[in-house]
């Protein structure tokens, strides 16, 4: 891996990002489980917050804080996007889904993982699954990546995946068919196909990633991917202001 050097490796575009409350999710006044009705700590505003994360496990919920920038257009319900969001310590997490991958697209391009990996398309289908990139080694091996993101931590321990019921079951139908795509194309076409299971948690409070002893199907599936030749990692990122910033490389146990 190469060095980060305090590389800004993403940026969220627009102003500085403001800190809101929550008032309710789903809003009030339109019931989408998407939009949360919200209160801005620095104008008194309230009004409706796009969250692509929905409840985030209980991070975007009635009284909860969590930090905004404004739509880049006027269209839609919502006024504001939720970035991040604050755990009870005054943690700042980045919670958007889209944001960890736009961040892992960066690592790569900067080298500051899998140097010897050139990312050439996003959004790439093989078989029935479609994958977050795709790209070549400098063996010419192809090289397939999927980006997991894993905001939910508990006593410093990043989880994935974490559903709102706590319960024991298949929490992600979708996050399954990857990790069984990715070995069987580990499995069938052999040394010059790589795949990559890549965990990202935009948090610096935890020392490792879990894959998560509530969902058995998934975590056996992870177990076999690895044996198989999945390549499992783990990052993490710290938050200065709206930059990402690689923090550092995470176990996955």
């Amino acid at each position: 891996m190469a060095s980060s050097e305090e590389v800004i490796v993403y940026t969220i575009p627009g102003p500085k990002l403001v800190r809101a409350t929550v008032i309710a999710r789903p809003s009030k006044v339109v019931k989408s489980p998407y939009l949360a009705d919200i209160r801005v700590e620095d104008t008194g505003e309230t009004c409706m917050a796009h969250t692509p994360a929905l409840g985030c496990c209980g991070y975007v919920a009635e009284d909860k804080k969590v930090w905004i920038s404004p739509r880049p257009s006027s269209e839609g319900a919502s006024k504001y996007i939720i970035f991040m969001a604050e755990t009870i310590s005054g943690e700042i997490i980045g919670i958007h889904p889209t944001v960890a991958n736009a961040i892992v697209y960066n690592l790569f391009k900067e080298r500051i993982i899998f140097p010897e990996v050139t990312i050439e398309d996003v959004e790439v289908t093989h078989g029935t699954c479609r994958f977050d990139m795709y790209g070549k080694d400098v063996d010419n091996n192809e090289v397939y990546v999927e980006v997991k993101c894993a905001p939910i931590a508990i006593e410093g321990v990043a989880i994935f995946p974490h559903g709102n019921n706590r319960k024991k079951g298949l929490v992600s139908p979708r996050a399954l068919k990857h990790v069984e795509c990715m070995t069987e194309i580990v499995e069938k076409v052999g040394a010059k196909t790589r795949c990559i299971l890549l965990y990202l948690t935009m948090r610096t409070d935890c020392n490792r990633i879990q894959i998560s002893t509530m969902d058995e199907t998934y975590r056996d599936a992870v177990l076999k991917a690895r044996d198989a030749g999945v390549e499992i990692v783990g990052y993490s990122i710290k938050w200065v202001g709206n930059n990402a910033i690689f923090n550092a490389e995470l176990p996955v146990v």
